[in-house]
């Protein structure tokens, strides 16, 4: 996740609240970090928005310490953390700077919530394009199979009514248009599930979030050009948000063609403070920003959460059809909603897995959502290959069972440490969240699930299959060998496994015993695909344990040749030269 996040701004707390503008406005950073003289750790953070609020509309003296208008001991995480646990603590906590600290408690990163939401963003996208397809093809069942049950549905009817009275031929063939109806009814449930699911991943339009009770939406603040700064800031403050809009003149209607800017608070910050300019006697047209972008309120999040990261703007207005403005977004409103989305999309998700009765512990034999739902969360870099590819190359987890397999991050002595929003299972090690889950077993009446202590009294059977945790591995190799883009499945038996240790030196045994190639001729460089698309290496023990806790478990091996072989070419070439400088220097010596 330090990958993403901004190269932090720090500044010691005894420094002015201009000097921590300035620094702001020269890194383009839209926080800070405050630092305690004493220890040097982080003490606090400064935001655009308590520049503005805190200092311009309290009119707070520019030389006053920024340790008095700072927010003390912010929310933090660790750098190892995953960027969906860091989301989702800025929407709950409703912030937009999230600083990353490592082992030591020293800041190495911020994240910025634009930043933070690109992934989730591209998700929704690839959800809202695999919902059209997925409606195109259910209207063209629909169309085609309907004729064909209402015959059918028709010829069960008759049997039905005519299997008291016939022959045993004849019950026969009425037995098998009661196969039918099964099938028919069968079919109708796919269908109906099918048709729930394109309900569920359709995307919600931003209409739907400006009236979204939950967020708490509130009218579109417009002024006019000739309000001062001090009066504006004061409003934002008062109103608790961070824009505002700019129009011709106080009568003109709330047209977005009589809206000429917008004034936000990392203006008020970048453009006021930092500038040392007077807030009392300047204008908001000489600071506001120029023609804001407007979204139509039949647009849908991603692209609005598109638009707004392109642009590289908080703030997104509205307007409906007729050109009126109706709202005023921010980027944490509009994540939130996104969480929503995906949220409930899961929820329906898992529900459909549950009604499956495949096992949930089997990638090849689980259920149908389960694959489908597993294509939405490859890695970045896989998103424009083609299917085939993608049902090869990746490698993931049932959503339930990566949902429970979040890592389990140790708090920071001595430093503010905020843990995942949502975890399970939290007092396992990493080798324990790699453990398969237990089967769950129903009758008619009610659903026992076992927990992981009562395997031990189960039948052998039993053990054995819960016992047992699969790898997918695939090769990389240009030599020639045979085994380039070969994708294997790694079975270890964790009954003598009692470590992550012993899984990691098992998974290696395993993968140099399927290849079967001489070490001291080739190099075997052994790494796994993350939550961004990379792929890191791993060469020891500690790096497994990133494995293990980045929920993405599927390896990558390249195979490169250890003394690569000069080519003939080159040898002659060497020798050729060799030769011309010897007669060259003996012509010399002799001449």
């Amino acid at each position: 996740m330090s990958r993403i996040a901004d190269v932090p701004i720090q500044c010691l707390a005894t420094c002015s609240v201009l000097e921590a503008a300035c620094l702001m406005n020269d890194g383009r950073n839209h926080c800070i970090i405050i630092n305690d003289p004493a220890t040097g750790k982080l003490c606090g953070l400064v935001t655009a928005k308590d520049l503005a609020f805190r200092v311009v509309a309290s009119q707070v003296p520019f030389k006053t310490p920024v340790e008095q208008i700072m927010t003390p001991r912010p929310y933090i995480m660790s750098a190892r953390a995953s960027t969906n646990e860091a989301l989702r603590l800025m929407v709950t906590k409703k912030i937009r700077h999230l600083p990353l600290v490592d082992d030591n408690g020293s800041v190495v990163g911020v994240l910025n919530i634009t930043k933070c939401f690109y992934h989730a963003m591209i998700r929704l996208e690839k959800m809202a394009d695999e919902a059209k397809k997925l409606e195109s093809t259910f209207n063209d069942l629909k169309e085609a199979s309907l004729e064909l049950e209402t015959s059918r549905y028709l010829l069960v009817q008759r049997g039905e009514g005519e299997s008291e009275t016939q022959d045993p031929p004849e019950a026969f063939a009425s037995n098998e248009n009661l196969m039918d109806l099964g099938i028919l009814r069968r079919k109708q449930k796919i269908v109906k599930d099918l048709k729930r699911l394109i309900d569920v991943m359709t995307q919600p339009n931003l209409k739907s979030v400006l009236e979204d009770s939950d967020l708490e939406m509130s009218p579109p603040l417009l002024i006019d050009t000739k309000t001062s700064v001090l009066d504006a800031v004061k409003l934002l403050k008062e109103k608790n948000v961070t824009a505002l809009l700019v129009c011709e003149s106080p009568s003109a209607p709330a047209h977005c063609s009589h809206i000429i800017g917008i004034l936000t608070s990392k203006d008020v910050a970048f453009r006021v403070l930092a500038s040392h300019i007077d807030p009392k006697s300047t204008s908001i047209a000489r600071v506001m920003t120029l023609r804001p972008n407007f979204a139509d309120e039949t647009l849908e999040i991603h692209t609005a959460l598109r638009l707004m990261f392109e642009g590289k703007f908080l703030n997104l207005p509205i307007k409906d059809s007729n050109g009126y403005v109706t709202g005023l977004v921010s980027v944490l409103q509009l994540t939130y909603a996104l969480l929503k989305t995906l949220d409930g999309s899961t929820e329906t998700t898992e529900d459909l897995m549950e009604a499956d009765n495949a096992s949930i512990n089997s990638l090849d034999n689980g259920p149908a959502w389960n694959r489908f739902w597993g294509s939405l969360d490859q890695p970045l870099s896989t998103m424009e290959s083609t299917e085939k590819s993608s049902r090869r190359s990746s490698y993931h987890l049932p959503r339930k069972v990566a949902r429970t397999n979040s890592s389990n991050d140790t708090p920071i002595p001595s430093v503010p440490y905020i843990g995942p929003i949502k975890r399970n299972l939290s007092e396992q090690s990493s080798f324990e969240r790699t453990l398969p889950r237990p089967p769950a077993f129903s009758n008619a009446s009610s659903t026992t699930v076992f927990e992981p202590s009562a395997i031990v009294d189960a039948p052998e059977t039993l053990k054995t299959k819960s016992r047992e945790v699969k790898y997918k591995l695939k090769i990389r190799e240009d030599l020639g060998l045979g085994f380039n883009n070969k994708i294997y499945k790694i079975k270890i038996d964790l009954d003598s496994i009692n470590s992550s240790a012993d899984l990691f030196h098992a998974l290696t045994h395993k993968i140099y015993h399927k290849v079967s190639l001489s070490r001291s001729e080739y190099k075997f460089d052994l790494g796994y695909i993350d939550e961004d698309g990379d792929l890191i290496s791993v060469e020891k023990e500690e790096d497994f344990e990133n494995v293990i806790e980045s929920k993405r478990i599927y390896f990558i091996l390249e195979i490169r040749r250890r003394y690569p072989n000069p080519s003939p070419d080159a040898i002659t070439l060497a020798l050729a030269a060799g030769c011309v400088v010897i007669g060259l220097y003996l012509v010399r010596r002799y001449s």
